[in-house]
């Protein structure tokens, strides 16, 4: 069991169970794999296969793997001090931690020889499972719907309405990070550029889609 803390430079490292850390190239994944996914790890003589778990149930945690958890007690002075769960105090420095942390979230660290990666544990909320696929619908509807609007104002402008894409690339490059499950908040402010410079039912879609629950931007 594991979970992937960080992907980069065409490598994702997954932070075990037992607190180490490791390096996979994406050929090693059946799907195709995301910061925050909970995974398994099968491996024989020739060949390494990892799959991604299924979500838990409603009030379970979510990243607790790992036999470093931990909470944040403190950031001062560029250091964010960790009660771990054993009692002790360490300290970090901000680059550890693979998001912004704040005091008060509870957290797993991962370690290997060379490096320290430390993720935020989530809640899984009653619904929380089919609430992020219609998020992500909305968003990859949005997403089409965007440059398909750029095309019909380039062709009925005759190609002066490509000064659209000095505004629809930047935000759909957004929507897109979000779609990805790389952003989690609510956008109000994208959404209603959205709505009103590119595509009416793209912004619509993206403010139905951000959800109650989620912090402002």
């Amino acid at each position: 069991m594991g979970k992937i803390v960080s992907i980069s430079m065409g490598k994702v490292q997954v932070g075990l169970d037992d607190g180490s850390l490791q390096e996979f190239g994406f050929e090693a994944f059946d799907y195709s794999p995301q910061v925050g996914d909970e995974v398994t790890i099968f491996r024989n003589n020739e060949k390494t296969v990892i799959t991604k778990n299924k979500r838990v149930a409603e009030g379970t945690s979510v990243g607790s793997v790992g036999n470093k958890l931990g909470k944040i007690v403190s950031i001062s002075m560029g250091k964010v001090q960790v009660g771990l769960d054993d009692g002790s105090l360490q300290e970090f420095g901000f680059e550890a931690f693979n998001y912004s942390p704040q005091v008060g979230d509870e957290v797993t660290i991962f370690r290997n020889n060379e490096k320290t990666v430390i993720t935020k544990n989530k809640r899984v909320a009653e619904g929380t499972s089919v609430g992020n696929e219609y998020r992500k619908t909305f968003y990859l509807i949005a997403f089409i719907l965007n440059w398909v609007s750029l095309g019909v104002w380039a062709l009925v402008t005759s190609g002066f309405g490509l000064i659209m894409a000095a505004w629809v690339i930047p935000l759909n490059l957004n929507i897109w990070k979000i779609y990805k499950g790389q952003d989690n908040y609510k956008h109000t402010t994208l959404s209603v550029c959205t709505l009103i410079f590119i595509n009416v039912i793209s912004g619509i879609l993206m403010l139905v889609a951000g959800g109650e629950d989620m912090p402002e931007d």
